[in-house]
């Protein structure tokens, strides 16, 4: 039957999925070049205009003559300032016209059969094969859907592409509690609150240095340029998010202060904070208040992560090891106060990076460009936020993800800080 696993995919079919950015880049400096013969006939040589324009069109669909009229109607001052504007939308109308979901059936059998071996897919049975691809069918659908809708990001298929919305959902393992327990640690006295290692941002040493920051802030800032973030790591097939986002955190502070950077045990959180839930969801803060109580944290080398392959939490293994074999330790944690883009700029340039939560409802089908948020959905999904810029005039994070690399634009998701950026500054947290 047609949807069995197949040992040997043609390798035109099976490189698809891996090309199709290619092939869009392809087009962009092919149009580019079109785009950059038409002002100059413009500017140069009005004469021609009539001549070009007919001649041009001739191989062009309906869409891209639309675009090319855009911009063989660019006069004067305007011509160089609007050129760009007019040959992304140009590029992007010819991407969004390659729709997945309107490939013949054999071709989607065809790239679900390449989606099974790029990503190691295997089914129990042929029934359940049969699903996938009805879900995977469904999914091109709303990929076609979403590039259509956000012009500034790429959707395709990912290694989720076989999954309905609410399966997705247990990557997403943020406690959905967070305000009341973060809520209930302001309300704490002082006292308590210096048990658990927390300190009000108003009161930590990081206010002078955030707000000095804040004074000439650069357009761009990204820690990875200064070696203070890990590889990419990949959470598997367990909610554990937050593990994830607090030990990035605590790498990046630690090589900051110290020079060193130290990739950290996820799995000694999981299986050991009995404040958080392991696979089945925790906050960040959870895991610094058990760094503060266990006097630091062992490295990943020490204690490695089993949970994304076993879907189980673990028996804790620290209660018979040595305290020795702790790498890294914080002084405490505060949630980073900012009201504003440029106050949690400023916090993450000055501090390093932070870990803060998003929702991640969207992010099924990203491999790259600016996402835009559209929802207010609550956040739901912990990740590390490391640095920001701006690309034609839209400014966005940068943010390490815990998908592994093959997720996303290497592993890292981009998304405008316009609307909110889908929580991003809601619970930014980070430890010191």
């Amino acid at each position: 039957m047609p949807y069995q696993n197949v040992e040997d995919i043609f390798d035109s079919e099976s490189s698809e999925i891996v090309s199709e950015d290619s092939h869009i880049n392809t087009n962009k400096r092919f149009f580019l070049r079109i785009a950059g013969f038409f002002v100059l006939l413009i500017v140069c040589v009005p004469m021609l205009m009539s001549y070009v324009s007919s001649n041009v069109r001739l191989n062009l669909s309906a869409a891209e003559e639309e675009q090319t009229e855009e911009i063989l109607n660019l006069t004067g001052e305007s011509v160089l300032n609007k050129a760009e504007e007019a040959i992304q939308k140009f590029t992007l109308t010819k991407s969004a016209t390659e729709k997945l979901s309107e490939k013949s059936e054999d071709e989607k059998n065809d790239l679900f059969k390449a989606f099974q071996e790029t990503h190691s897919k295997k089914y129990c049975s042929d029934n359940e094969m049969l699903s996938r691809f009805e879900i995977f069918k469904q999914n091109l659908v709303k990929i076609d859907e979403m590039n259509e809708k956000k012009p500034l990001a790429n959707y395709h298929i990912t290694k989720f592409s076989d999954l309905t919305e609410d399966e997705f959902k247990v990557f997403n393992g943020l406690s959905s509690d967070y305000n009341s327990k973060i809520s209930g640690i302001y309300e704490l006295s002082e006292e308590k609150q210096a048990e658990l290692g927390f300190v009000p941002f108003e009161q930590s040493k990081l206010v002078d240095v955030t707000k000095e920051s804040g004074k000439s802030l650069p357009s761009s800032f990204d820690w990875r340029d200064y070696g203070a973030v890990t590889p990419v790591k990949d959470q598997g097939q367990c909610g554990g998010c937050w593990a994830f986002s607090a030990t990035g955190n605590m790498e990046g502070i630690w090589q900051i202060q110290t020079g060193n950077l130290v990739s950290l045990s996820e799995q000694e959180l999981v299986s050991c904070d009995t404040t958080a839930g392991g696979c089945d969801g925790g906050l960040m803060s959870d895991a610094f208040q058990f760094v503060m109580d266990n006097k630091g944290i062992e490295t990943e080398q020490e204690y490695p992560y089993t949970s994304g392959k076993t879907q189980e939490n673990g028996k804790c293994q620290v209660e018979t090891e040595s305290a020795s074999k702790t790498a890294v330790s914080i002084s405490g944690w505060t949630m980073v106060k900012a009201k504003t883009v440029t106050e949690l700029q400023a916090a993450l340039k000055a501090n390093g990076p932070i870990s803060v939560a998003i929702n991640a409802d969207q992010m099924q089908f990203y491999t790259s460009g600016i996402d835009t948020c559209e929802s207010d959905a609550q956040v739901n999904h912990g990740v590390l936020l490391v640095g920001y810029g701006s690309e034609n005039g839209e400014d966005f994070w940068i943010i390490k993800n815990s998908w592994s690399k093959s997720w996303g634009d290497d592993g890292y998701y981009y998304i405008s800080t316009a609307n909110g950026a889908c929580g991003v500054g809601e619970i930014p947290m980070t430890s010191f």
